[in-house]
């Protein structure tokens, strides 16, 4: 973080909490927060299917709620402080959806205890947002830059945990009788 204050105004940090506010309410919107009960049900086959629900959901929010924001954003462009936020406000959706995608399979891997591989899905997300948001800079992308890193850093997270979770849960579980069952 000391390294993004040096490197972006505090305009485009203001611009980055109110887009954060957007893509986390549209977050809650989308996917109704199923994601977070991904560890609760007794079934792994129940599990899986909270998981396809709330990439479904994600999916589909994004897509309609995208050209929605995009037309109520050019419509207020005018009222707004800050023109690069109402010109890329329409990314919220798609980086909402991330978000709940991405929670989603961490815990599904917290749901087969592998807390380490979790805790190493976080280190990827802050990699990936502030190098995304260095790359962004040096580009000179301006504010636009620092509104993209929590997408980055959350994608970040999502190709570890799908990278590597798979893997390790089969490897992990193999000996236990959950292991015989088959995961995607």
């Amino acid at each position: 973080m000391p390294i993004l204050t040096r490197l972006y105004l505090p305009e485009d940090f203001a611009a980055q909490s109110i887009f954060l506010q957007f893509a986390m309410f549209f977050a809650g919107v989308m996917t109704w927060r199923y994601e977070y009960f991904v560890q609760l049900p007794k079934e792994h086959a129940e599990a899986q299917a909270l998981i396809h629900l709330t990439v479904t959901l994600a999916l589909a929010g994004a897509v309609l709620l995208t050209p929605c924001v995009w037309l109520v954003a050019q419509r207020v462009e005018s009222f707004s402080a800050n023109r690069a936020l109402s010109n890329w406000l329409w990314l919220a959706p798609s980086t909402a959806a991330l978000i709940s995608v991405s929670l989603a399979y961490q815990h599904r891997v917290q749901r087969f205890g592998l807390f380490k591989l979790s805790g190493l899905g976080e280190v990827a997300a802050k990699l990936g947002n502030v190098g995304s948001g260095v790359a962004a800079a040096l580009l000179g992308v301006g504010g636009l830059g620092l509104l993209l890193t929590t997408a980055a850093g959350t994608a970040s997270k999502f190709f570890f945990h799908l990278t590597f979770s798979k893997a390790t849960i089969k490897r992990d579980t193999e000996h236990l009788d959950i292991g015989k069952q088959k995961y995607s």
